[in-house]
């Protein structure tokens, strides 16, 4: 949503709330999408975030609405808005989650609350997110999706057609079919066009393409993002050790982590978590900023004790006071281009450390 559209919406939302004109306020946000409202939630204070909630509750918003909302939020602020529900009601959410986010959000939670939350939800979902919290952070295996549809080789065309008709709410993204054998290891991928254009008497195996791009379920996840941009991909199969088909990560959860991952270098130039926000506290901001502020206070200390054992030499030439900042200005601007491009090299995989 566009910022000016975005602050409209705030207006007329809190003005709403301050009115109490609730019936006003749903006609107003029932029709918005999934991604607006998350952007709506994530600029409203907390008191008035639980307000636009509740309202969904009482208008009769279904859990799975409410789910797709929660995913379009930033993970920490989802976290903070599910924490005001009990278990059971996070735990109806959390199943219409799919996996990969499920997983993302449950380890914010404490431990306690993540193991109630794990027997409360269905034990088919609740087995999928545990799975899935057994692979390291920033993996394949962590961010992928279980909602794939894969086939065997001898299935026809006629009935692989079928099975994506029936299993299309199932499925995250329906553009690839995955073709298996009985053990599951992947062997080839249809995509619709495909299936579209050839007979269908025709057996997967005759059409499939054997050169399938995947990836490891230990892959960290900026390679997995970095294939799917080289090989224009709108998924990617991720498989185990035995090369069994167990996920997939589709390419909305690949523009995430490239904003991620862009978003955590532009902090490392400055010395900056990557957890930052404008919204953070001023003692948390300081904690987090203050340990390069010191380092650089400590090293233009050492400077400026240079520059007082040539007193003597400036005192002679005051003309040479007036090149100081000048030469302070060019090293900073000088440092900053060349630790942008060098970071910015060695992260697209241009440059390694020897060079």
């Amino acid at each position: 949503m566009k910022e000016a559209a975005l602050q409209k919406l705030l207006r007329i939302t809190r003005q709403f709330i301050k009115l109490r004109t609730y019936g006003h306020l749903w006609n107003a946000l029932r029709k918005l999408h999934y991604a607006d409202l998350a952007s709506l939630i994530e600029n409203l204070r907390p008191a008035e975030q639980q307000t636009v909630l509740q309202l969904f509750f009482d208008r009769g918003m279904d859990t799975g609405q409410l789910a797709e909302i929660i995913s379009e939020i930033k993970p920490e602020l989802a976290v903070s808005i599910l924490a005001q529900f009990d278990t059971v009601r996070i735990a109806q959410i959390f199943e219409e989650l799919s996996s990969d986010d499920a997983a993302s959000l449950i380890t914010l939670f404490p431990e306690d609350v993540q193991i109630d939350l794990l027997k409360k939800i269905k034990r088919e979902e609740s087995a999928d997110i545990q799975e899935q919290l057994a692979y390291p952070e920033e993996s394949a295996g962590r961010i992928m999706s279980g909602d794939f549809l894969a086939l065997t080789e001898e299935t026809s065309v006629g009935d692989a057609i079928s099975a994506i008709q029936l299993a299309s709410e199932d499925v995250e993204v329906p553009f690839y079919l995955y073709v298996v054998d009985d053990e599951q290891r992947l062997k080839g991928v249809v995509s619709l066009k495909q299936l579209i254009l050839v007979n269908s008497r025709l057996q997967l195996a005759e059409i499939m393409n054997a050169d399938v791009y995947k990836v490891d379920v230990f892959t960290d996840q900026e390679e997995v993002a970095a294939v799917v941009a080289d090989y224009n991909l709108l998924a990617i199969p991720v498989v185990d050790e035995g090369d069994r088909l167990v996920g997939v990560v589709t390419v909305d959860d690949v523009v995430d982590i490239i904003q991620n991952e862009a978003t955590e270098d532009i902090y490392k130039l400055a010395g900056v978590n990557q957890d930052y926000s404008t919204d953070l506290p001023v003692g948390r901001s300081l904690a987090k900023r203050i340990p390069w502020l010191l380092t650089s206070l400590l090293t233009t200390s050492v400077s400026a004790l240079v520059v007082g054992l040539f007193q003597a030499e400036i005192l002679q030439g005051v003309f040479l006071a007036v090149f100081m900042p000048i030469v302070a200005a060019l090293g900073g601007v000088v440092g900053n281009q060349s630790v942008a491009i060098m970071v910015r090299e060695l992260v697209l995989g241009n440059l390694d450390w020897k060079k």
